[in-house]
């Protein structure tokens, strides 16, 4: 069946292999992992083999990406995962999906903003004596990513790489140096010993290592992006995913030894409520330990900077795929031809993006709580989390039942296999972190922590609802959602030159 829209053409196969892995690896800055996830993690999940979690994580996501990237070179859509979901699993789950994927993204691009926010005006009264108000802060970071979103991918991934590395060449000097500190008997192997895998709480531990790699799902976006997808698409996401996955494992390693590898002291206090909001200080500490009381302020500071400008990275990137998802979306026709890649007059329309980004930020931060922000980046995170556990029964659905020959190394066997290891680990950590949610986190602002899983929930539903209005009024649309696209029997001449 031909379509009848079509994006420009002016932006696709421009981009390598390994630059959509740096793009996949920057959707969840490296960082950021390390200096907000990780010590959420000990200081929630009380694990002392935490490295060894991170690694079970990491295995999980790679199987889901083994999965849905084998699935993509058959469907190739710029929507993404709801556009795989709708192959495998019917087009009204994948407009759930795909409503899901944009609340989380949107939930993310608030957390990310309020780190920025928050971290910034701590280093405006260090560096420049002036106390930058948070909402202020925070308005200024949504300029710059909007700004910065509106730069073609191909020239903003140079500024990506810079940031990927000047984060790499940070946490390498951490850790090795963390490492190096003088320990007790058994502290340096203790995290690496699966008898310590159940010493807290593991499923509190794993859902904050699988939901801190979300981001590989964002390879899927760019896939008309990049020369020959169907080879440098998977190439990309099983890159970043090992990447993410040795910088975490190796740097929950080096926390979790050099804190006596007991997971807990300064990274996880027995007193949650009473650290909640400053899990980053126990790598404050850390940090003075290495170097000393006299270099930690000024090493801490360019530690701070450049997590700044890594939340700006990742933010930039995750306003890029969800403008891929919106054009996507209308590729479909669900939404009008205004969301197109390049369309006339399309800023006007997706401002309201960084809009409602910048509005949950400030209120966000307007608080005084910062718990809001971490809410917010696991919530998302879990979004992201049961999207991917669909999409991996899904992928194994769709192995199941079909007749084309997987030439690839293992078959579609392999791939059927991976999908169901993916389903069944995303599927509990999805579940155990909306039951727990409540529990792990303490009420901010009285105000119960449910409502976030809500929020994903009602967000699913509103999808799966519009689905039904298009099948009693445009069947032939829904029945169309997610289908690879061939050459366009009418083009609308929406596209401009550049489109971002």
């Amino acid at each position: 069946m031909a379509r009848h829209l079509s994006e420009p053409a002016t932006h696709e196969g421009t981009l390598a292999g390994w630059q959509l892995a740096i793009v996949a690896t920057m959707s969840h800055a490296p960082l950021l992992v390390a200096w907000v996830a990780i010590p959420g993690a000990f200081q929630f999940g009380h694990v002392v083999a935490m490295p060894l979690v991170y690694v079970l994580g990491g295995i999980a996501l790679l199987c889901a990406a083994l999965a849905f990237t084998s699935m993509a070179r058959r469907v190739r859509h710029p929507g993404g995962l709801y556009a795989l979901v709708s192959a495998g699993l019917g087009p009204s789950i994948g407009l759930g999906v795909a409503a899901v994927v944009l609340v989380s993204y949107l939930g993310s691009l608030v957390s990310l903003y309020a780190v920025f926010a928050l971290t910034l005006s701590g280093l405006s009264v260090d560096l420049i004596g002036v106390d930058l108000p948070g909402e202020v802060a925070a308005l200024i970071g949504v300029v710059l990513v909007s700004l910065l979103s509106m730069v073609r991918l191909r020239r903003v991934i140079w500024l990506l790489g810079g940031l990927l590395a000047a984060q790499a060449v940070i946490l390498i000097w951490f850790d090795v140096r963390a490492l190096q500190l003088p320990m007790r008997d058994g502290d340096f192997t203790a995290p690496l010993d699966p008898g310590w895998l159940f010493s807290g709480s593991f499923g509190i531990a794993l859902c904050f290592a699988v939901t801190a790699f979300i981001g590989l799902d964002t390879s899927l976006n760019f896939i008309r992006d990049v020369r020959t997808p169907g080879r440098n698409v998977p190439r990309a996401a099983y890159l970043a995913g090992l990447i993410m996955t040795t910088a975490s494992a190796f740097s929950a390693w080096a926390v979790s030894a050099a804190t006596s590898g007991q997971a807990r002291a300064a990274v996880a206090p027995d007193d949650v409520a009473s650290t909640t909001g400053t899990t980053g200080q126990s790598l404050f500490t850390l940090i003075g330990r290495i170097v000393g009381p006299e270099a930690a302020p000024n090493v801490a500071r360019l530690i701070m900077f450049t997590l700044v400008l890594a939340v700006v990275g990742c933010a930039v990137v995750l306003h890029k795929a969800v403008n891929r998802q919106l054009s996507g979306l209308a590729l479909d026709r669900v939404l009008p031809p205004v969301f197109l890649l390049g369309a006339r007059d399309a800023w006007l329309v997706r401002a309201g993006v960084p809009a409602l980004a910048a509005i949950g930020a400030v209120a966000v931060i307007a608080t005084g709580d910062r718990i809001y922000a971490l809410w917010l980046g696991l919530a998302s995170g879990l979004g992201i989390t049961g999207a991917l556990a669909l999409t991996s029964i899904s992928a194994l659905f769709w192995f199941l039942r079909s007749d084309e020959e997987e030439t690839e190394v293992g078959g579609w066997e392999l791939r059927a296999v991976a999908g169901a290891v993916a389903a069944v680990v995303t599927g509990f950590v999805f579940v155990f972190g909306l039951l727990r949610l409540s529990s792990v986190f303490p009420p901010a602002g009285g105000r119960p922590s449910w409502l976030l899983g809500a929020l994903i929930g009602t967000a699913f539903v509103a999808g799966v609802t519009w689905a039904a209005v298009l099948r009693a009024r445009r069947p032939a649309v829904l029945a169309g959602v997610g289908r690879p696209w061939s050459e366009p029997a009418v083009d609308l001449n929406v596209g401009l030159p550049g489109a971002r």
